[in-house]
């Protein structure tokens, strides 16, 4: 499989581009309720990074046989995101210490382990609320791959979609909180392992035009804030309606993108490789940044909003070369070491 997917690059462009478009709404006091529930823009491009997690990952599995898998793996994947969720809790925990704002040990911990998700405790910065769920995802996703080796496992892993979404309902409705939690963004993963076994099973059937299905796709996300609100008779009901629609998108995605060619226009491949390198910061960093600016800086919305992209721009290449970068290389460093142990 390719190393490089333009595809993949604009599908993880797409997902940050949602989360950062869902915050800057809310920023500028445009209304999340009515016939618009644009809440679910964000929570979509959140849906939307699942599904490339799982996908890239299983690729890069792939890539990576034969040999022993688990260790590298996770060696790799802790590396690739610890050392900067962990830089963003320390920075926010001090802003708060600095401010003489209330600081909850237990609450610092649980984010600086990624775990705040089964703790129940909010996310610092808000943003964060996802990797937890990435990282359980991490320690299924080997054995996922091993079992999925051989051809024609598609409708086995459909098949644990559809388990999936009974067992978080069963979860819901049977007040096991636990099991709700871990189940709730399961159907948003499975999708990405689909794509992977479609691809590799079907390569050479990828004959769609780029344009058509990711046209489709940002339709599909486009229509979601109404469909969200249509009837829902509280925030609650509509952000159920919404994980609804988020699994059926994820699959819907998984099952298109192995068929589409890749995107050859050198210009927006440029644009959307930049972006997704950079798009880990962005999801990070782009909240607290947009919080300070908007409350902090006395001018237009449109001041406001060029001062919060300039300095998230400066503070996530700052972060990406001086922290994720660095990361990056001693992880794999050291996944090399534990394969040849």
């Amino acid at each position: 499989m390719r190393d490089e997917s333009p595809n993949l690059d604009l599908l993880r462009t797409i997902a940050v581009a949602l989360v950062y478009i869902s915050h800057l709404l809310n920023y500028v006091g445009w209304g999340y309720d009515g016939a618009f529930r644009l809440t679910s823009l964000g929570f979509m491009g959140v849906a939307i990074f699942f599904v490339h997690t799982s996908l890239v990952l299983m690729m890069s599995m792939h890539r990576q046989q034969p040999g022993p898998l688990a260790v590298p793996f996770f060696i790799r994947r802790v590396m690739r995101i610890y050392p900067l969720s962990i830089t963003a809790v320390l920075v926010m925990t001090l802003a708060a210490v600095m401010q003489q704002r209330p600081v909850d040990a237990w609450v610092v911990v649980t984010n600086l382990l990624l775990v705040q998700n089964i703790a129940d405790v909010q996310s610092i910065p808000p943003p964060l609320w996802s990797l937890p769920y990435e990282v359980q995802m991490y320690l299924l996703l080997p054995a996922v791959f091993i079992a999925t080796r051989s051809a024609g496992r598609v409708r086995f892993v459909l098949l644990g979609w559809v388990l999936s979404i009974v067992a978080f309902a069963l979860a819901w409705t049977g007040g096991w909180f636990l099991g709700a939690v871990l189940l709730k963004y399961v159907p948003c993963f499975l999708p990405g392992i689909v794509a992977y076994l479609l691809m590799r099973d079907r390569e050479r059937r990828a004959s769609f035009p780029p344009a058509r299905i990711f046209g489709v796709l940002v339709l599909c996300v486009a229509l979601i804030p109404v469909a969200a609100a249509w009837g829902s008779a509280s925030a609650g009901d509509g952000l159920g309606r919404t994980l609804i629609f988020a699994w059926g998108l994820c699959m819907a995605i998984g099952l298109m993108l192995p068929f589409v060619r890749q995107i050859r226009n050198p210009q927006l491949t440029a644009i959307v490789k930049t972006i997704a390198t950079y798009s880990y910061g962005i999801y990070l960093i782009h909240a607290p940044v947009m919080d300070l600016m908007f409350a902090r800086l006395h001018a237009p919305w449109v001041v406001q909003f060029a001062a919060s992209v300039a300095l998230t721009a400066l503070i996530v290449f700052a972060a990406h070369h001086l922290i994720e970068q660095p990361a990056i290389r001693l992880g794999r460093r050291l996944s090399q070491s534990a394969t040849a142990v």
